[in-house]
């Protein structure tokens, strides 16, 4: 297993753990302290030992028989090491791969409905589940022409169709202004940006994440133009100074400047790139980070990690409900 290509270290170490029956499942838990009740605290028909937790509760039995491999765990055998073989035997990489991850999931949402009383969602970790084989397939497809650290920051190579920018500003009365954006590749999140600012209005909050996300394009574009990137933003004035091209009628005179290089780039990618004005409730993953920015001053840019999990997991992924809104008028 330490040589199988395209799984985390952490995700690595956690198989490890969990084949060496190190887990804190609820039998090892009471074999160390009596007191601890032995019991699935999930569905509570058994005992909690491995293969149970990861195989045999309804849930997890649910997770595997409904994605993609299709396994019916009930004849997996009762040893955790015996039914890790039985099934990655015979597959490929990838197969391996999402035999991992699926593994990590349903103990994260295992965790999260004990420690946190979040029903798991069998939709949920498949949801997960491919959003981390999706990471791989770009991070394979990339590495061999961006190097290895592009491969740890997949999200910033902004180059496959389909893609979705949701991006937005918070401003307070002091001037203290959060921005975000969110980068999406066929409804998956591949990479988050963040940023501070002093000194800034509204307006000007909002052209500047719209900035940000041109010259990340940019960049990364390299002069290959295709199609199918939309940006959305909930700043109207901002969607109409970009259609009409002026940079004098707005709202702020000190984001001119910012507007004027907006203009200069995005007219370099015309024909791929199309801004569109959205409710605010469409945007709210990037509502929710710029808020977060502008309250704690964070300024980064990274791939999704466990921090957007517990801030907005329903960021991870757009679902159809985002897609039906996204046909619908904004007021």
């Amino acid at each position: 297993m330490w040589r199988w290509k395209g799984i985390i270290p952490k995700v690595k170490v956690f198989i490890w753990r969990l084949l060496s029956k190190t887990l804190p499942v609820a039998q090892n838990m009471h074999k160390r302290i009596n007191a601890f009740s032995p019991m699935c605290q999930r569905c509570g028909t058994e005992n909690e030992f491995e293969t149970h937790c990861m195989f045999f509760c309804p849930i997890s039995w649910l997770v595997w028989f409904g994605g993609r491999m299709g396994i019916a765990t009930h004849a997996l055998p009762m040893n955790i090491e015996e039914a890790f073989i039985y099934i990655t035997n015979g597959i490929d990489d990838e197969g391996k791969r999402y035999v991992c991850y699926t593994l990590w999931e349903i103990w994260l949402a295992r965790n999260q409905e004990i420690f946190h009383q979040k029903r798991a969602d069998p939709i949920d970790v498949w949801r997960k589940v491919n959003q981390h084989m999706n990471i791989q397939v770009m991070a394979n497809e990339w590495g061999p022409q961006m190097g290895n650290s592009a491969v740890q920051n997949v999200g910033q190579k902004m180059l496959i169709e389909n893609w979705i920018i949701l991006m937005d500003a918070s401003c307070d009365g002091n001037g203290q202004a959060g921005m975000a954006f969110l980068v999406y590749n066929k409804g998956y999140l591949v990479s988050v940006g963040v940023n501070h600012k002093t000194g800034v209005d509204p307006f000007w909050a909002e052209a500047l994440v719209l900035e940000e996300v041109m010259k990340c394009i940019q960049e990364t574009m390299d002069g290959d133009v295709r199609s199918g990137m939309t940006l959305l933003t909930n700043c109207l004035n901002l969607v109409d100074a970009i259609k009409e091209q002026d940079v004098e009628n707005i709202p702020s005179w000190r984001a001119r400047d910012t507007v004027a290089k907006i203009l200069e780039i995005l007219n370099l990618f015309a024909s791929v790139i199309q801004i569109k004005h959205v409710n605010r409730e469409i945007i709210r993953p990037a509502h929710v980070l710029a808020n977060n920015a502008r309250r704690k001053r964070l300024n980064y840019r990274s791939q999704p990690n466990a921090h957007m999990n517990f801030l907005i997991p329903e960021a991870i992924v757009l679902d159809s409900k985002f897609f039906l809104q996204l046909q619908d008028r904004p007021p």
